[in-house]
């Protein structure tokens, strides 16, 4: 179990090899280089769906050609390109085009609104963004606005086909996977171990999304822990978060194994069960709300005598949806879990063995963790609950432009916050309890309360509203509760009438899923900020509607 030393918590596996002295995009040329001369070619991509693939023996050269031809488009060091994209084949091709160039790559989620992709590309100050077909009349609406403000960047689509007519000033990616000139681009970057590489970005309780910035030596202190090396993964994880990210490349071009995916909106149980089966793939890597779904099912499936792990990504998992997925995958396939964070990425591991919930494992290499006491911020004894404190080497830099979050995340000591609480026992043994951070997360989509509350504080007859989660074990997912003051007077908003109303103008992950509360009044504090961390106690003797 893991050591305990002046109550701080350290991994027994022993320590973290040393990461190499280049930049990740160097890294990743060198070892597929390597892997041709020694082994020759393999698949590294394939897709689910139409079992196109992309071959390692890509990856050199079509970088390079997208590298030059975004030099030849201004892109320089330490530029920004912003992502607009979900997974697929040519997800990788502006990422390592923008690194060998010097610059960084931020990758952001394509489903937000236009409003915080605007904000994501001032943030950034991009001077490069791509986007998939689908998003193209968002984007371009940005892009529009953004040029009013004398913002000029360039604007790609990354699967138009040539025989798509784009708007103006708009330009097809394909014409960079097809650059000619300097096609031998070498780059034009030195390494700094401590400069920006990559932004990822999540959702804060205010509902905007704050830029989580990893350095050279973050991307290469990045690990998936003592990991088996399977010859074939399947990922239904999204490429532009950190899980799906890291899978996709630590595993697929380090460790040899040929990575399968599901597209997000080509993922259904039927799917994942005939991908297992049909391609015969040994780990599957997963969200945990697509777990939840997994341990469901009511189709007919036979045993997956391929499958060996699976491993659940996102959240904790319950003992009983862990033995009803074993018993349609068959009790041979162990369950691992994996925790961490999108600041910190991969913490610790668990091979649920036993069906417990909510046991995180063994401490990663390189891991040093301790539980701080919510009250006084002391390091606490075995037993206790208390904030989750980490450290390690390949935690983020910074909250990009958020000076304030970022002291707030990090402690005196170079500790982040995990925004979770739990505790550890004399063993060395920890556990999670819950989550304290507003932020709530529905079949792995991150929200804010406010993305809710500013569409119903938009009714009239609303004078405001409050939405807080708690967490189910059951479903993986956060339940959402509001809380709601109505206008003086007002009786034709029910709860029926409320309900209704967020499932018209919010996706599916935003509906109120728990309770609904009409009250006279919501706790604030003195400067008027809504005290959303109180609403559990505040209704705590009120009835529901």
């Amino acid at each position: 179990m893991n050591i305990i030393k002046d109550k701080v918590l350290y991994s027994p596996l022993g320590p973290k090899a040393k990461p190499p002295n280049k930049s990740f995009i160097d890294r990743v040329l060198s070892h597929v280089k390597h892997e041709l001369k020694e082994t020759g070619d393999r698949d590294w991509l394939v897709d689910t769906e139409t079992e196109l693939t992309i071959s390692i023996s890509q990856i050199e050269p079509t970088s390079r050609r997208v590298a030059a031809a975004l030099y030849s488009h201004g892109f320089r060091a330490d530029d920004v390109l912003q992502m607009g994209y979900s997974s697929c084949l040519d997800f990788y091709w502006p990422v390592f085009g923008a690194w060998l160039c010097g610059g960084v790559a931020s990758m952001g989620d394509p489903n937000l609104e236009e409003m915080a992709i605007k904000q994501q590309i001032l943030d950034t100050r991009a001077k490069v963004v791509v986007c998939s077909k689908q998003y193209l009349d968002k984007y371009v609406k940005v892009l529009l606005e953004l040029r009013k403000e004398e913002c000029n960047l360039k604007l790609f689509v990354l699967d138009a086909g040539k025989e798509v007519i784009l708007p103006d000033g708009v330009e097809h990616f394909q014409n960079l996977l097809e650059f000619k000139e300097n096609n031998d681009f070498v780059g034009l970057h030195s390494y700094d171990p401590n400069s920006e590489a990559l932004i990822i970005w999540s959702s804060g309780s205010t509902g905007v999304p704050k830029g989580i910035v990893f350095s050279q030596l973050g991307l290469n202190n990045i690990s998936l822990g003592k990991q088996y090396q399977p010859k074939k993964i399947l990922l239904s994880l999204i490429m532009f978060h950190i899980g799906g990210f890291s899978v996709s490349v630590l595993l697929s071009i380090f460790e040899g194994a040929v990575c399968y995916f599901i597209k997000k909106e080509c993922f259904s149980e039927e799917v994942w069960f005939k991908s297992v089966d049909k391609f015969q793939l040994e780990h599957a890597f997963c969200g945990i709300s697509q777990y939840t779904r997994l341990s469901n099912v009511k189709i007919d499936v036979k045993p997956l005598d391929g499958l060996k792990v699976i491993t659940p990504l996102g959240g904790s998992v319950t003992s009983q949806g862990t033995l009803n997925l074993l018993n349609l995958v068959g009790h041979h396939v162990s369950i691992i879990e994996m925790y961490g964070s999108s600041e910190v990425t991969f913490i610790s591991s668990y091979s649920n063995k036993e069906f417990k919930s909510c046991v995180l494992g063994v401490l990663d290499p390189g891991v040093q963790m301790y539980f701080e006491d919510m009250e006084t911020g002391v390091k606490l004894e075995p037993g206790k609950e208390g904030k989750i404190m980490i450290k390690n080497e390949s935690m983020m830099l910074y909250y990009l432009n958020r000076e304030k979050e970022t002291k707030e995340f990090y402690s005196s000591d170079g500790f982040g916050y995990m925004g979770d609480v739990g505790y550890y026992d004399a063993t060395g043994a920890i556990y999670y309890s819950y989550r304290m951070r507003e932020v709530l997360k529905v079949s792995g989509c991150w929200f804010g309360p406010a993305e809710i509350e500013n569409v119903l504080e938009k009714v009239n007859e609303i004078d405001e509203a409050f939405v807080w989660g708690d967490y189910d074990p059951n479903t993986g997912n956060d339940k959402v509760n509001v809380g709601i003051v109505l206008r003086k007077g007002i009786v034709e908003w029910t709860a029926t009438n409320i309900k209704k109303y967020v499932e018209d103008n919010l996706p599916e992950s935003r509906h109120i899923t728990g309770k609904l509360y009409i009250v006279e009044s919501l706790p604030h504090n003195p400067a008027g900020k809504k005290l959303r961390g109180e609403m559990r106690k505040f209704v705590e003797n009120i009835e529901c509607n």
